[in-house]
């Protein structure tokens, strides 16, 4: 544990020397906070003044003067939920006023200044002491050197900023120069602020904008709301708004506020990664005191994290309907999204390899867009034991059968494809599922127990299956009376979604329309010569020779089917407007705009296109919904497909698009 923890202090620590000396970071904010929770779990509230935790920023190399600053500049403690900012909110002990406003991403400073004048522009550094980086700062908007007349001694805190406007420009105006770009607008500020560029950074974006003030008087500081202060010195400054002010005792209004900045956050021309919760009289705030790094009387509440930390615990195997062996990664509970993940699909062994995953891992974990959970990369700083590698298996975890590779290498597959119970499992739950025949209410446990009882095997013993049947798999009178009568309803389909169902590898639903447009059964299937299958515009070598290893392997099963089924044309549903008509798609996601990707297949088929797996010269559009495919992607951008909307449309199609 002790290990763990001195690994997890010098990471936090690197991480803050880049961001606050050299305004640059290789973790993302959600990593690095997630990485302080996870110490702060290891080390409980320990005061140990080593700990990155209880400090704030980092001890600045910038080479300028070291200025201290009237009062500590703190940092806000972080709340993740609504539950966190409620416990706050009531451990206040009594309702108080209170705002809430944008918590702004980007570098902190202090503004001082004696009897209106500005003496210093200093960077938050260590908390105690930061640089006095005037020189660079008065070229700042929002930073004026005069305020008037205010006698004695005040400070401004704020943040530093570059609109996403500026920031775009400036990344334009470096690439073209053949420099390296910034990573994001808070590294653009936090690198320039410490530039000792003087009068350079003029016309680059930088803005200094103020969310609080402390008056420093004899008795001590006080923090002042800006609400308090004489308009004559409040104007000059650009300010932090609130979006809401009122009793701490509003959760309820507290929290829509949050959850209505958060959903239009993106429409907003500068970062923000949360909301601020503070008191604002200045009394209370004097009341409530401070910790040695935080205020007691304000709070961060931080958008909902799309990355975060955890740990390998283990790599299971899973076996598909296919054969194909599937790693998956089980970490350590962790919250995405709203959604706890504890597994997380690795889709094959050269992913593993890619990563360098070893057991034991601290892995950085994504599920942006609210899609399918993956493992970003490994922080390997903090690996701790050497050992723990990941055993590429030899045999089928399931039945020990001899495992092969694919033709590319890159997946490896179960050579038992009649008896893995694996595989003979999920090929029936695939083939009586929504995308197969649609049998209702039969999932994956019912398909399961019917196997372990012996009276489903092949999927024509589907259509035989007796009342008795279910009740010794363990289903109720009720439930098999549905079941048994939506397996009659299967009875009566078109032969493309029968075709679809038997779940020969990498035959969708576009090929099988193509086939059975031209082999309405599965005999006139197995009958038909490689050369007839090749003539179908769909279908590759690879398709054919899948379709003869199924054949070879179920050719009694499959004719079965044909005898058992009633095969009915498809019913053709054509949209009123055929926009897409004689174009090729590729549809790629899992959530476009609402719809699933199987309406949305569906869809593009209704409106005249020609539904196609992959991306290349010969297609018109590529559909782009949440989750989609990163090599449909890159290769779609490799031919400079431009984006419109969710699509990404092909410059050189010979018809035109119609994006309305």
């Amino acid at each position: 544990m002790t290990t763990k923890i001195e690994a997890l202090r010098v990471e936090i620590d690197r991480l803050n020397d880049l961001y606050y000396n050299k305004g640059e970071s290789d973790q993302s904010d959600e990593v690095y906070d997630s990485l302080k929770r996870q110490l702060r779990e290891l080390e409980g509230e320990s005061d140990d003044p080593l700990s990155p935790i209880n400090k704030v920023g980092a001890s600045s190399d910038g080479g300028f003067e070291k200025v201290k600053h009237l009062s500590p500049m703190l940092s806000l403690q972080n709340k993740y939920d609504e539950q966190e900012l409620t416990d706050w909110l009531v451990d206040l002990g009594r309702p108080m006023y209170a705002s809430l406003e944008y918590k702004l991403d980007g570098a902190s400073m202090s503004l001082r200044y004696h009897n209106g004048k500005l003496k210093a522009a200093v960077t938050r550094g260590d908390g105690e002491e930061g640089d006095d980086i005037t020189e660079n700062a008065i070229h700042f908007e929002g930073v004026p050197q005069d305020i008037g007349k205010f006698p004695g001694d005040i400070e401004f805190r704020g943040e530093c900023i570059v609109p996403r406007h500026f920031f775009d420009k400036a990344c334009e105006r470096r690439a073209a120069r053949g420099k390296k770009t910034y990573a994001n607008p808070r590294n653009m500020v936090a690198g320039l602020m410490r530039s000792h560029e003087g009068e350079g950074l003029v016309g680059m974006g930088i803005q200094f904008i103020a969310y609080d003030c402390i008056v420093h008087a004899e008795t001590g500081p006080n923090y002042i709301a800006f609400d308090d202060i004489e308009d004559h010195v409040s104007s000059r400054f650009l300010q932090v708004h609130s979006v809401w002010k009122g009793l701490t005792s509003s959760v309820d209004q507290i929290m829509d506020h949050i959850n209505a900045v958060s959903e239009s956050r993106d429409k907003i021309d500068y970062d923000i990664d949360g909301m601020v919760v503070k008191l604002i009289v200045g009394a209370d705030r004097t009341a409530m005191g401070a910790r040695t790094t935080s205020p007691r009387w304000a709070v961060a509440y931080k958008f909902e994290a799309q990355t975060t930390t955890s740990v390998l615990e283990s790599i299971e195997v899973q076996v598909g309907r296919t054969g194909v062996i599937t790693p998956v990664a089980k970490i350590t509970p962790v919250k995405l999204c709203g959604v706890t993940i504890s597994s997380v699909t690795l889709h094959n062994y050269e992913e593993v390899k890619r990563l360098d995953l070893r057991i034991g891992d601290t892995v950085v974990v994504s599920r942006r867009g609210d899609v399918i959970p993956k493992i970003e990369s490994v922080v390997t700083s903090l690996r701790v034991d050497e050992h723990g590698a990941v055993i590429v298996p030899t045999k089928c975890p399931c039945c020990d059968a001899e495992l092969k590779s694919s033709n590319s290498g890159i997946e490896l597959f179960c050579t038992n494809a009649v008896t893995c119970p694996a595989q003979v499992v999920n090929k029936m739950s695939y083939f009586v599922s929504r995308d197969g025949i649609d049998v209702k209410h039969l999932g994956p446990a019912a398909v399961e127990s019917l196997i372990v009882t012996g009276v489903l095997g092949s999927f024509s013993s589907l259509f035989y299956l007796r009342e008795e049947d279910f009740y010794a798999a363990g289903i109720g009178e009720a439930m098999t009376d549905k079941i048994m009568a939506s397996i009659s309803a299967a009875k009566t389909l078109p032969f493309f979604k029968v075709l679809r169902a038997v779940g020969i590898p990498d035959l969708g639903d576009s090929t099988a329309r193509s086939i059975a447009a031209k082999f309405p059964s599965f005999h006139a299937l197995l009958s038909s010569s490689d050369e007839d299958l090749l003539a179908i515009a769909d279908v590759g070598p690879e398709t054919v020779k899948n379709i003869r290893t199924i054949g070879d392997a179920a050719e009694s099963d499959m004719t079965s089917l044909d005898k058992i089924l009633t095969y009915v044309q498809p019913v053709s549903v054509k949209a009123d407007v055929q926009d897409l008509a004689g174009k090729t798609v590729v549809v790629t996601g899992s959530d476009f705009d609402g719809k699933s990707r199987k309406e949305m297949e569906a869809d593009v088929i209704a409106r005249g296109a020609k539904l196609t797996k992959s991306v290349s010269k010969n297609t018109d559009i590529v559909f782009a919904g949440k989750g989609a495919g990163p090599d449909k992607l890159i290769q779609a951008r490799s031919l400079d497909f431009f984006t419109d909307g969710i699509m990404l449309v092909n410059p050189n199609s010979k018809t035109r698009i119609v994006t309305e």
